[in-house]
Formats: C-alpha cells, sequence, structure tokens
C-alpha cells in the first residue's frame, strides 16, 4: 500500500477520491466515498 495523505477535494482530484475503496469483506462495516461526500453537502 502507499502512503495515504488527506488533501482537499478539487475539481482535479475528485475522480481519484470516488475510485478508493475497500475490500468486499469491509464494505458493511465502511461508507462508500460517495455516501461520505453526499454528508457534506
Amino acid at each position: 500500500m502507499g502512503a495515504i495523505t488527506i488533501e482537499p477535494l478539487t475539481k482535479r482530484n475528485w475522480e481519484e477520491a470516488m475510485a478508493i475503496g475497500v475490500y468486499d469483506s469491509q464494505k458493511s462495516f465502511v461508507p462508500s466515498v460517495a455516501e461520505c461526500l453526499r454528508l457534506l453537502i
């Protein structure tokens, strides 16, 4: 796994952010990126 950084979401990096995921076995514990971003609107 590469280094993890936290950056502001921008027009340039939103597609990279949407590509973040977890293993199938973890999906019931972690919301998707889209679900998390919906909370910010």
